[in-house]
């Protein structure tokens, strides 16, 4: 499930593994990782995005891989859920930047816009990124910069 994460993501830790996610960790690079396979029920949305909560509090992750290339859209009450529960919470702890894997096809690329990109204050807190390749969103994590630019 990691492969084409490279060698950063190789001594990884598998935190929770079920049929529409796994969620992993690098606790000496600080980086997490969720891997986003469709379909996703509302119960499962619900548990993956607290657990990733969790993950990112437990091991003050502060850099987060989001791979949705095989994900469809949320259902609008679980967006509503993350961003009234979780986000608060979320953009206030360690986490710094989050990169967002998009399928290529720029259909679904509208369709699984990240919840992130919803919250009109969340670049005050994160930097966060789309791409398309998980080479090109590792480099961008690895890099220095954990600051917001203003």
């Amino acid at each position: 499930m990691l492969s084409g994460y490279g060698m950063i993501l190789k001594n990884s830790n598998v935190y929770y593994q079920s049929p529409s996610v796994t969620i992993s960790y690098h606790e000496e690079q600080e980086i997490g990782l969720s891997v986003w396979n469709s379909p996703v029920g509302s119960h499962e949305v619900r548990e993956a995005v607290l657990l990733i909560c969790h993950t990112i509090e437990r091991f003050g992750l502060t850099r987060w891989l989001s791979d949705t290339r095989n994900l469809r859209a949320f259902q609008e009450q679980d967006r509503q859920w993350t961003m009234e529960h979780i986000a608060p919470s979320l953009l206030s702890g360690a986490l710094r930047k989050v990169a967002v894997l998009l399928p290529p096809d720029r259909e679904n690329s509208a369709q699984t816009n990240h919840i992130l990109h919803q919250l009109p204050e969340v670049r005050q807190y994160l930097l966060i990124q789309d791409f398309y390749e998980p080479q090109e969103a590792l480099a961008w994590l690895l890099q220095e910069s954990l600051q917001p630019q203003p």
